[in-house]
């Protein structure tokens, strides 16, 4: 490439950058690349695409990237994870498996091949994959939990191979995939249960620093933000997103994949776009500040910014009548989406308190979700959460539906029939048959939505109540 081309295009690069066209960078970027760019060069603007979320352009132009430079190793992992976050999941297979003949890593392209394998279902397939990732590395702690997550039963054998492993482990990650491992083997036996899961939330608190003082206040001061006056309103009329918010194992999947069910209804799963995009605007209008003390310091061109932005990040998933956001922790920014979308639908999922923290507590969230690997910080931490959703559904006027997990458990039909009522939809059969889809699902729940509603969840937490009396006290007082 003549060093004028570069330069004209590298600049023209930089212009698009600079005025946030996404269409554009990703032709800048395919034009350097046909003019011989290197990785290098073309590095900045591959990574804003996908850094903010511009998954549809990244994919387009990363994949002519990798048919270039095929030996880019970290290519592999970003372009996967885009395909991964549009729900291309047989593309981001066919490119793994690729990957296999280029990449270094080996094993732990068999355990994220393991991953996608579980999320459309096919655990079969996730199975031999986490197995071949742990025979090329029989230390991979994370292939070892996720080859154990999804068995049913208990093994002797393999819990005492599991705690050999935990022994020997020197690091708090490696230790601490192999504790929730034995804890799910451990699962029929209370006392055993909780200690293992306890250790492993304490290896986890270690790995993912949580300040809970700093936390709590944050969702008081969301409070209050709203509080006091009538905030602005974005222009945008879109009605299309369906927000579905709640604590983390509330029943935020189940009602998802219920509404997915439904023909004009597509499943985006948890979303990171919304939270991105107003990071983003808020950063221009209101720098140095992080949320929720921008709350209320945003007007409405930088409220239709977040609208637009959020819209083209997710408008692979536009082609029916709504798609689902079910990001759990927007509950956060409740408040927000309402100014942002005024006409959007905001699905709240409540479940008993108790069965919510001991959910939370038994699951192994990796790097989020800090507040669940301590039960104390929990109900704290649920109590302000409550507090704060009690407030938005008391000075919503209606908008927002408030779901009862038991309820829906209980009495499907009616529930299901009460939404798609608050959504403007027809009743469909498929809905009561959303376990029979064959949809991607990313979440911890992604096997518990393939099998019909069960009762099993329901007061769960009783089994372990000899464990679980003082946080039980705690969160009866704060109700009070």
């Amino acid at each position: 490439m003549e060093k004028s081309q570069s330069k004209a295009g590298y600049e023209a690069l930089k212009s698009a950058l600079i005025n946030e066209d996404s269409s554009n960078v990703a032709k800048q970027i395919e034009g350097l690349l046909v003019q011989g760019a290197s990785i290098e060069t073309l590095q900045k603007g591959l990574m804003w695409l996908y850094q903010t979320g511009r998954y549809s352009y990244f994919v387009d132009v990363m994949a002519k990237v990798m048919q270039k430079y095929p030996s880019f190793e970290p290519g592999y992992k970003f372009l996967a994870h885009s395909y991964r976050s549009l729900k291309q999941h047989a593309n981001a297979i066919n490119l793994l498996r690729r990957a296999l003949a280029y990449h270094s890593d080996k094993s732990s392209i068999h355990n994220q091949l393991g991953i996608l394998y579980r999320e459309i279902g096919d655990l079969e397939q996730a199975s031999i994959c986490f197995n071949s990732a742990l025979a090329m590395k029989p230390d991979f702690s994370e292939a070892t939990y996720n080859l154990v997550r999804e068995q049913q039963g208990s093994d002797l054998l393999l819990t005492n191979s599991l705690k050999e492993r935990y022994f020997n482990a020197e690091k708090n990650k490696d230790k601490a995939f192999y504790a929730f491992a034995i804890a799910k083997q451990l699962v029929s036996s209370p006392e055993e249960y909780v200690h293992w899961l306890n250790a492993a939330n304490e290896l986890q608190r270690k790995i993912v620093p949580y300040n809970g003082a700093v936390e709590l206040e944050a969702l008081r001061e969301i409070k209050e933000k709203f509080s006091h006056s009538e905030l602005e309103k974005s222009d945008n009329s879109s009605a299309k997103p369906i927000f579905i918010i709640g604590m983390p194992r509330s029943g935020t999947t189940l009602i998802e994949q219920i509404l997915a069910a439904h023909s004009e209804v597509i499943a985006g799963d948890e979303l990171f776009e919304f939270a991105r995009c107003s990071a983003e605007v808020a950063a221009q209008h209101v720098p140095r500040t992080a949320f929720p003390h921008w709350l209320g310091k945003i007007n409405t061109d930088a409220l239709n910014k977040i609208a637009d932005r959020y819209l083209e990040n997710t408008e692979f998933l536009q082609s029916a009548t709504y798609f689902t956001d079910k990001m759990p922790q927007n509950f956060k920014a409740v408040g927000l989406i309402q100014q942002v979308f005024p006409n959007a639908k905001v699905i709240h999922c409540r479940r008993s308190p108790m069965d919510t923290i001991w959910s939370c507590y038994e699951q192994n969230f990796g790097l989020g979700n800090g507040f669940a690997n301590n039960l104390d910080d929990l109900t704290d931490y649920y109590l302000e959460y409550d507090k704060l959703m009690s407030f938005f559904e008391n000075t919503s006027k209606g908008a927002i539906f408030t779901l009862e997990y038991e309820e829906l458990i209980a009495n499907p039909k009616k529930v299901i029939s009460e939404v798609l009522m608050y959504l403007g939809l027809n009743y469909q059969q498929n809905c009561e048959h959303f376990y029979e889809s064959s949809k991607v699902v990313h979440t911890v729940s992604n096997q518990q939505v393939r099998q019909p509603i069960y009762t099993s969840s329901v007061q769960k937490w009783r089994k372990y109540e000899a464990h679980l009396s003082l946080y039980q006290q705690k969160l009866e007082q704060g109700n009070a």
